[in-house]
């Protein structure tokens, strides 16, 4: 699975009951696209650090833009994401 800021991850599960939480890319650690991601998932407003499952599909948003702005993001991925104080991410 390739990603792009932007990107919707939805991820439905059976096991323990039916779930599915949708969230938008918003982050990447990796410049080819590879995982993980940063998700700020729709439903409890939070961001969160994922390496998708067999349980998740993606859903592309807009057309990936490969400019300074993308670069910029990994590379402050890349040194730790600081999101409320918590370090998501620290390479």
């Amino acid at each position: 699975m390739r990603a792009h800021v932007g990107d919707e991850l939805i991820v439905e599960t059976t096991v323990p009951v039916p779930s599915r939480r949708v969230g938008l890319v918003i982050g990447l650690k990796n410049a080819d696209g590879s995982p993980p991601y940063l998700v700020h998932w729709v439903v409890g407003d939070y961001t969160s650090l994922i390496f998708p499952g067999p349980d998740t599909r993606m859903t592309v948003r807009h057309k990936a833009r490969h400019g300074a702005g993308r670069s910029r993001l990994s590379r402050t991925l890349a040194s730790g994401f600081r999101s409320g104080g918590a370090t998501i991410l620290a390479a």
